[in-house]
């Protein structure tokens, strides 16, 4: 995902400042991924464990955690917040369905994608 001036989140979209959202957001990769931010970015009822989760992005036919987290909070930072809709119908029409920033559950539309890295 690419991330330009024009598609970044600004301040004013943001549930704290970004300031506490990048210090939070770090307490989630380097101390524990039992965290505000993974959780909000997770289905309801995930179970995240409480250590740290290892950073090697993983392989094609096995997927690793902090991977899907990271792509899965890229989405809830950047991506359309749709009201209106419960979690099968988010499904149905291949959105997103997670817990939101206060965990009441939301709908999100976003670019997020994952590809398989190619050896050139």
């Amino acid at each position: 995902m690419i991330v330009t001036s024009e598609s970044a989140p600004q301040s004013t979209d943001l549930p704290i400042p970004l300031e506490d959202l990048v210090a939070e957001m770090l307490y989630c990769y380097i101390q524990s991924a039992k965290c505000t931010w993974f959780h909000a970015a997770s289905t309801s009822g995930a179970k995240l464990i409480n250590q740290i989760l290892p950073l090697y992005v993983g392989e094609h036919r096995a997927p690793n955690a902090v991977t899907t987290l990271t792509g899965q909070l890229l989405a809830l930072l950047t991506g359309e917040k749709l009201s209106g809709m419960n979690e099968t119908t988010c499904h149905k029409n291949r959105l997103t369905w997670m817990g939101g920033y206060n965990f009441t559950e939301i709908c999100i539309n976003s670019t997020v994608n994952y590809s398989t890295a190619d050896i050139i």
